[in-house]
């Protein structure tokens, strides 16, 4: 059913603050035995050292809330947010979280304190079988979750990206259910304590759900401001057409193309967005003065090019028309868009003074950087030990969190070793 906000707002009182006539039903659940909305909407919820170290000191101050769902209602979920992130989670893989009766528990609030649990275990610094308590919310429909998730933004304030992917998800799914036909109707309907997001930020909102996931997963970790990622939502539509139009197509449009050239041609649009990131990494590093506004004029710079090239397809590079003569041209773009990341990935760390940990941990859950480059890193940071194995570390349990296996990075700890 439908939730106003001022209903929104009423439940987000009730369940995040003390109340003195409700209680809640709680379980404990061993930390590994939850599903997290990152696993769902298949991207990576990245935490700082600060709040894994704070859990160490202290504990846990405050209990996430989780929501029981039955098979249904996760399978109905999970189809939703495949769809709408481009995500390919299939529920038989989630297979392991699920309980004796049957049921999931998802975290709904708090999953950074549930994604430090997990890291933490990750590391050796919490035991594999750690049990977190969660506080359980009720919900009988997807429309249920998606309310829960906004009741928490209205209750926490998160940062606006978290906010932006719990409001187009709100916006999408009424909108499949009939509840509106368009932004300005939603933004009418979704007035929270007597204030409307406005229509310029819901469609700024809807420009980040554009982005692929692993730049949305930059963004969420605050490694390219939001307004920057903005821009890149707007942007990703001409990189898409232009790789479209290369492959042969007159637009994007996934139900005219072979699932095989819209992963393609999917990849070499996230290729293209994270050299523009790593770029933007670089000038930080090297102590560049780095600007909203000057990631914002890189990103259209890269964007103008792709545009210039699909508004006229006849005009092709040497390069392009030359890849074009062999069996799969997309591919080996991919190949070529890669080694360039690498490339920049590699300068990038040469002058990174500090820790590449969060830098690695991005790419190797994001499957950007490849196994034998895993290993070259290794190599190439042998003499900085501590750090090697930090990255190993990380990579390790990135790795794990997208259930690969550990082949790789036992060879790469023999590198570095």
């Amino acid at each position: 059913m439908y939730k106003s906000g001022e209903s929104l707002l009423r439940e987000a009182e009730v369940i995040f603050n003390h109340d003195p006539v409700r209680t809640f039903e709680r379980v404990e659940l061993p930390v590994k035995g939850y599903l997290k909305l990152a696993q769902i909407r298949g991207e990576r919820n990245p935490v700082t050292n600060e709040l894994k170290d704070s859990i160490m000191a202290e504990g846990l101050l405050y209990e996430p809330i989780s929501a029981r769902l039955s098979p249904e209602l996760l399978k109905e979920y999970v189809e939703f947010t495949n769809e709408l992130w481009g995500a390919d989670v299939a529920v038989e893989d989630l297979d392991h979280f699920r309980q004796d009766d049957g049921t999931y528990y998802l975290i709904i609030a708090g999953n950074s304190r549930h994604q430090a649990f997990d890291e933490l275990i990750d590391e050796g610094r919490l035991p594999q079988d750690q049990i977190l308590p969660t506080k359980i919310a009720d919900v009988s429909s997807v429309w249920d979750i998606i309310s829960l998730q906004r009741a928490d933004n209205i209750h926490s304030a998160p940062p606006k990206e978290r906010n932006a992917m719990a409001t187009v998800e709100a916006y999408e799914w009424g909108r499949k259910q009939g509840n509106w036909d368009s932004v300005s109707e939603f933004v009418n309907k979704s007035n929270i304590d007597g204030k409307k997001i406005s229509t310029k930020v819901m469609y700024e909102m809807r420009h980040f759900a554009n982005l692929p996931g692993a730049i949305r997963t930059f963004i969420l970790g605050g490694a390219i401001p939001y307004s920057v990622g903005i821009e890149m939502g707007k942007g990703a539509s001409e990189i898409r057409r232009y790789y479209a139009v290369e492959a042969g197509y007159s637009s994007y449009d996934p139900v005219k193309m072979t699932p095989e050239d819209k992963e393609k041609i999917d990849s070499l649009t996230t290729l293209a967005l994270n050299v523009d990131c790593v770029r933007m990494a670089q000038i930080k590093e090297a102590g560049g003065k780095f600007t909203v506004a000057a990631g914002k004029a890189l990103v259209q710079g890269t964007v103008e090019r792709y545009k210039v090239r699909a508004d006229d397809a006849s005009v092709k590079s040497g390069f392009v028309d030359e890849l074009f003569e062999l069996a799969d041209p997309l591919g080996l773009m991919i190949v070529n868009r890669r080694k360039e990341l690498e490339e920049h990935a590699k300068s990038l760390i040469a002058t990174n003074q500090g820790d590449t940990e969060a830098f690695i941990r991005l790419h190797v859950g994001q499957g950007q950087l490849s196994d034998d480059y895993i290993a070259e890193l290794a190599a190439v940071l042998e003499h900085r030990v501590a750090e090697a194995q930090r990255v190993l570390k990380a990579a390790d349990a990135a790795r794990r969190n997208r259930d690969m296996g550990r082949t790789s990075i036992v060879t790469a700890a023999r590198l570095a070793s």
